[in-house]
């Protein structure tokens, strides 16, 4: 059975926990999905949530920022997605890194990647 994009967040956002703990970045969810009654949407959309947000924000100690877009490993991004990804990427010269994930491993990989850096 394949892991569900909730699942791989889950995973995801415990090892982040752990990693946090070390001071050397912090991280966030951004609770823009999922089902809403209608007055519920209206009124987040009015302050502020935007479709096409990553899942995930990781800040950097030298101030980068990673955003995490979760999938399944069938998982496809929307329109907005590609639109905010592709226009986070084009900021990558000002710190800013957009990925798509589809397991605990891919995550494990980016963050010491930039660790590193």
């Amino acid at each position: 059975m394949k892991a569900t994009e909730y699942q791989i967040q889950c995973a995801i956002v415990e090892w982040l926990r752990v990693r946090a703990i070390s001071g050397k970045f912090r991280f966030f969810h951004i609770p823009n999905g999922g089902s809403r009654h209608k007055a519920e949407a209206a009124r987040l959309k009015k302050s502020g949530v935007m479709p096409g947000v990553p899942d995930l924000c990781v800040i950097l100690q030298n101030g980068r920022t990673l955003w995490i877009e979760v999938k399944s490993s069938k998982g496809k991004l929307s329109a907005d997605q590609n639109d905010l990804i592709d226009w986070l990427n084009a900021s990558q010269r000002k710190g800013h890194f957009a990925y798509v994930v589809r397991d605990l491993y891919e995550i494990i990989c980016i963050i010491n990647e930039h660790l590193e850096a």
